[in-house]
């Protein structure tokens, strides 16, 4: 039953949820609950009915700190899915179950990075974000139009040696205004549609705690903020039709 292993999925990721909150709080570690699962702890109280992942973000100064610590001692039931892995085909990290059997369950965890306000400075590292993101996916960019799916087509092409050094400066580029105090604002650089999306650089300062699924997590206190540039009036319901899950295969 598709419900059933649907309801199965929510409540390993909600357990995973716990412990990665359980963890930050314990290292002094900022996040937030960001896009769907934000949506839906404002909007349900919990999941969207139909959602089937749970998302959070953090500013990339924390998010290092994170990955540092995380990597020095191991979560009882849980394990990191990242760039430490060399063929690893994301931008952002998973924190999946390790006593699931279901390969379903895992929450994301997005980095957010400073995007300069300068014309010049922010037109560059765009261009370094999406020519990291073909390397990373391998696969042509198709979110700015025929030819620059077709420029990353021939950039796909090049040796494999030159493409990992071109990604690895691109993947130092993307981080290079972290320590910016002013002028910026924040991005989700993981995936084509994130780019289409800017947050004050207020957005990760103030945080508060919202009930997700009876329990208390963290929220950016400009979460209405965050959900209007996301998606626009989101107390409206989407049509019937796009109330489907996005990453179950319900067919294992």
């Amino acid at each position: 039953m598709q419900e059933d292993k649907l309801y199965k999925i929510k409540q390993g990721e909600k357990k995973i949820l716990e412990i990665f909150d359980r963890f930050c709080k314990e290292n002094g570690l900022n996040y937030s609950l960001f896009a769907g699962t934000a949506l839906g702890a404002v909007r349900h109280k919990g999941f969207i009915p139909w959602d089937d992942d749970i998302d959070v973000c953090m500013t990339r100064e924390e998010f290092e700190k994170f990955y540092e610590i995380w990597g020095e001692r191991e979560v009882e039931g849980c394990y990191m899915q990242s760039k430490r892995h060399p063929e690893y085909p994301l931008n952002h990290e998973k924190i999946r179950s390790t006593e699931s059997e279901l390969k379903d369950i895992f929450i994301d965890i997005f980095p957010l990075d400073k995007l300069p306000i300068k014309k010049s400075l922010r037109k560059k590292m765009l261009f370094k974000a999406k020519l990291r993101l073909i390397y990373t996916r391998n696969y042509p960019y198709k979110a700015g139009g025929k030819i620059l799916e077709l420029a990353s087509r021939m950039l796909l092409s090049l040796p494999k040696k030159t493409k990992k050094k071109i990604k690895k400066s691109c993947d130092a580029y993307v981080t290079k205004y972290k320590d910016m105090e002013k002028d910026f604002e924040y991005i989700c650089l993981t995936c084509p549609d994130d780019l289409r999306y800017k947050y004050p650089q207020t957005i990760m300062r103030d945080l508060q705690p919202i009930s997700f699924e009876g329990d208390d997590f963290t929220i950016s206190s400009e979460y209405d903020t965050m959900l209007k540039i996301l998606y626009g009036d989101y107390m409206v319901l989407p049509p019937e039709n796009e109330r489907v899950a996005k990453h179950i295969d319900f067919e294992d």
